[in-house]
């Protein structure tokens, strides 16, 4: 899957990122960031390489896999699928939203 798949995917469900009320960033291991910026409302997308309170980084496969629900936030931390960088508060959220 494409980075810009996984954008147009995440953008479909922006609005859900309200409830963070922080800064969310994406990074690809392939290359390409994704910058979810919720401290603002709406909330806004770019592709910005910004500071965020939280950084996730993984393949753009697994990401395809965790907006499709086939593979789970938290067991693909425990497997090394993905990294967490900043608050384990927020990443947790995160899993939270991507689990629905």
């Amino acid at each position: 899957m494409s980075i810009d798949a996984i954008e147009a995917r995440l953008k479909a469900r922006l609005i859900e990122f309200s409830v963070m009320k922080s800064r969310v960033k994406f990074a690809f291991t392939e290359g390409g960031t994704l910058f979810i910026n919720a401290t603002q409302q709406p909330p806004v997308m770019s592709r910005d390489d910004a500071e965020a309170d939280v950084v996730v980084s993984t393949s753009l496969d697994n990401m395809a896999k965790l907006l499709d629900g086939s593979l789970n936030p938290t067991l693909a931390f425990t497997l090394g699928k993905l990294k967490i960088k900043g608050s384990m508060g927020l990443a947790m959220k995160l899993a939270g939203l991507l689990e629905e």
